[in-house]
């Protein structure tokens, strides 16, 4: 009898495992499929709707290996191009790595002076419901943010995936948004993201009260499970400033069904770097 082997556990990823691209494999395959389907799709000069700058020392605070902790504009693209090639987006709308400590402050400030120095980009500052909202402001003026990124993790509750969008999403943000004509990126949770009765529900009131304020729904809506977004996305029709991006998004139902109805001119582009 041949004697059985013990399975080998293999570990699970660390924050920065998934955070830190110095340990993102790129393979040949991964070469070959993009030269071969998207490379002649992909516009040189697109603009990237989502993605995230940061400093690994801010999420990993207990790992002083760390060579290169600071992922901004130059590491983007250094990365980016190892699979892009001349077709890596350069230009677009970053914010911070959104984790449940993270320093808030200390990601704006790293976004800013990034910012600083690449005059064809955007971000918007990371909030919490229960930041000051004058010191938002005015970090916001400071700072020349296009707006708010906000997310579940920073709803005061422990189950933040069962967390509304008013729990991370506070009233001051809207009304400094439509005082301002800002931008809000929204990455919605709940089961059936958009399909939530709650969640569709909100939107509509709050974009409705405040329609010079931008409302991205990152994810096509949330659309991983894109009948999420196909069943409830008719109920955003007319409501003309709601927007999406397709980050992270790898089939192409939800995105049909968003051009569908609101238009070709809604769904933005996002790497999700």
């Amino acid at each position: 009898m041949t004697e059985q082997q013990p399975a080998v556990q293999k570990s699970q990823p660390t924050l920065r495992d998934f955070a830190d691209p110095s340990r993102w494999a790129i393979g040949p395959e991964d070469l070959e499929v993009f030269d071969r389907r998207l490379r002649d799709f992909v516009p040189p000069d697109a603009f990237d709707a989502h993605a995230h700058w940061y400093d690994l020392r801010h999420l990993v605070t207990n790992d002083d290996s760390i060579e290169s902790p600071e992922v901004g504009h130059s590491a983007m693209v250094a990365s980016m191009c190892r699979w892009m090639g001349d077709r890596v987006t350069k230009n677009g709308l970053y914010f911070g790595f959104p984790t449940r400590n993270v320093d808030c402050q200390a990601a704006n400030r790293f976004l800013a002076d990034e910012l600083a120095a690449n005059p064809g980009c955007r971000g918007l500052m990371l909030i919490r419901p229960d930041d000051d909202p004058a010191e938002a402001e005015r970090t916001l003026v400071d700072n020349g943010f296009s707006g708010f990124k906000v997310y579940h993790v920073f709803a005061q509750r422990d189950d933040t995936f069962n967390a509304e969008q008013g729990e991370f999403l506070p009233d001051w943000a809207w009304e400094i948004a439509h005082q301002r004509g800002l931008w809000i990126t929204m990455h919605m949770v709940l089961p059936r993201a958009l399909s939530e009765p709650r969640n569709l529900a909100y939107i509509q009131e709050k974009c409705r009260q405040f329609p010079n304020a931008n409302l991205v729904l990152a994810h096509a809506a949330r659309g991983f499970n894109a009948s999420h977004t196909i069943d409830a996305i008719d109920g955003l029709r007319g409501i003309d400033n709601v927007y999406f991006d397709t980050s992270a998004i790898c089939e192409p139902a939800a995105f049909e069904a968003i051009i569908r109805a609101t238009g070709t001119t809604r769904l933005m582009y996002g790497s999700d770097f």
